[in-house]
């Protein structure tokens, strides 16, 4: 079968994705969203979809905020590393890669967030170990 035959189920695609996929609208209000993001978020989609994205992060100061919201609409795209904040009152650090669109019923912005939290603690782990003296070294 060659790739103009196949009828792509995006929908399917965007439901399966094993990242976290959250749409916003331009206000930051949560528009669409994927599966795994009730999973990695511990709501129900319809709570979701009353949330602002904001809503799930902790810790940005509104000037920070600010800068991201400048760079996104400058360059189209953003990568950011931040603490989300999960219904059950938990957090974890998520890296997010957010892309504006621009649609027919105006612009979105597009989130990809995965959760990296045990991939943080590895590298605080190895950069500890990178501290301590190693046998035979000199202090």
């Amino acid at each position: 079968m060659e790739p103009d035959e196949i009828q792509l189920d995006y929908r399917a695609l965007f439901e399966n994705a094993a990242e976290a996929v959250v749409v916003s609208a331009a206000d930051k209000r949560i528009i669409e969203l994927n599966r795994k993001a009730c999973e990695m978020f511990g709501y129900e989609r319809t709570e979701l979809l009353e949330k602002r994205c904001l809503d799930l992060v902790d810790g940005i100061p509104p000037e920070e905020v600010s800068k991201l919201t400048e760079a996104l609409a400058r360059d189209g795209r953003i990568n950011l590393i931040c603490r989300c904040r999960r219904k059950d009152g938990t957090s974890f650090i998520a890296a997010a890669n957010v892309a504006k669109i621009e649609m027919d019923g105006g612009t979105v912005h597009m989130s990809f967030v995965r959760d990296i939290t045990f991939q943080s603690k590895v590298a605080e782990r190895l950069a500890a170990l990178d501290e301590k003296p190693h046998p035979g070294e000199s202090t």
